[in-house]
């Protein structure tokens, strides 16, 4: 049987693994400061490594917006199933993963490759946190009676979701637009604001009950 202790444990082992994600970001720069000779200068070596410094403030942004997606939704959640353990677990894999590709970044800046792996890892992570508030919404005893998953939570969910997978389609397909793509991620509030005034109808042929 679910407890909310084991909900408390579940939700706290999720927050130490981005906690730790987002702190590993910064490792590789900070290990660069030893080995760097006296005689550079602080604003030489921050231009230097602007590439890596430009991929750890991305990565944060991302990390961190995914960390409170997942926030947000367990702040509705009462207890867990079985499958919304395994996806919250899944989820953490790829939060785990992003430093990797995000290292990646900085040695062969807008490989295809690279670029895929790097957009590919968000674009994971963000199905995953949608296939959770999917799973929460269709199920009412998943919910907090006093405060259950709104609808709206569903359509943002999905349409971050979508630009994620926009941005993969265009940062691997043109190569002149690699981690630009991401930016596509802006275009949520504006379009969020339009669908929600037919959330209801959208809703409906996102989880057909």
């Amino acid at each position: 049987m679910q407890t909310t202790r084991g909900l408390d444990r579940l939700i706290f082992f999720t927050d130490a693994i981005a906690a730790i994600a987002i702190t590993l970001l910064i490792l590789p720069l900070a290990e660069l400061v030893p080995v760097t000779p006296t005689n550079v200068l602080p604003g030489d070596f921050l231009l230097d490594h602007l590439s890596e410094l430009l991929a750890f403030l991305l990565s944060f942004a991302v990390i961190a917006r995914l960390w409170i997606s997942h926030h947000a939704l367990f702040e509705h959640v009462s207890t867990y199933s079985p499958a919304l353990r395994n996806l919250s677990l899944l989820w953490a894999f790829t939060i785990v993963v992003l430093p990797l590709p995000t290292a990646m970044v900085a040695h062969w800046s807008t490989d295809s490759i690279v670029v895929g792996f790097y957009i590919g890892t968000m674009f994971v992570s963000s199905l995953l946190l949608t296939s959770m508030t999917i799973l929460t919404h269709r199920s009412a005893a998943l919910q907090e009676p006093a405060n259950p998953l709104p609808s709206r939570a569903v359509i943002a969910s999905t349409l971050s979701t979508a630009e994620f997978l926009l941005a993969l389609i265009l940062g691997t397909v043109f190569q002149e637009i690699n981690y630009w793509a991401l930016f596509a991620l802006f275009l949520s509030a504006p379009v969020f604001l339009i669908l929600r005034r037919h959330d209801r109808q959208i809703l409906m042929r996102i989880v057909p009950r």
